[in-house]
């Protein structure tokens, strides 16, 4: 008799302890999906003004040499102090890192960050179906930069 109720004290635990894992992992995958999807919003929002945008595409096409802020607002035309809030912003999103060099920052795209936002926002394009989806729509062309001409402008 002890040895029955001592199988099925065990088993319940099993059983209870399977459940919580699964329930675990169901919980883990609710948050990364929450927090990519909310990552991407952040950043999106962090593109979604005139002078951010601009001087992101700038920050682009410098690449990883970067820029300095007095350097970017006198090419941009803009407010040190107005860009210096641009920045900041950009940088909390995940877009934008900061070096200090000497008296001035350096600023660069992260560029690691922009491509999980494309591969993110392209994971489940064209339903995933290889009939329909054009090359640049697979993440391998996101995370390659094989992007076509139509899409970088």
């Amino acid at each position: 008799m002890y040895k029955h109720r001592l199988c099925a004290a065990l088993n319940s635990w099993m059983l209870a302890t399977k459940r919580a894992v699964v329930l675990d992992f169901l919980f883990y995958l609710y948050i990364c999906t929450n927090m990519k999807i909310n990552t991407s919003i952040t950043q999106l929002s962090a593109l979604a003004q005139t002078t951010r945008l601009e001087t992101f595409r700038l920050l682009v096409k410098r690449g990883e040499a970067g820029l300095p802020a007095g350097e970017i607002a006198s090419k941009l035309n803009v407010n040190v102090t107005t860009l210096s809030r641009h920045l900041a912003v950009m940088e909390n999103a995940g877009l934008l890192t900061r070096e200090r060099c000497a008296r001035q920052i350096i600023y660069r795209v992260a560029f690691g960050a922009v491509r999980g936002l494309f591969t993110f926002l392209l994971e489940d394009c064209c339903a995933s179906d290889p009939r329909i989806m054009t090359n640049a729509c697979k993440p391998e062309a996101v995370t390659s930069g094989g992007f076509t001409s139509e899409i970088r402008n």
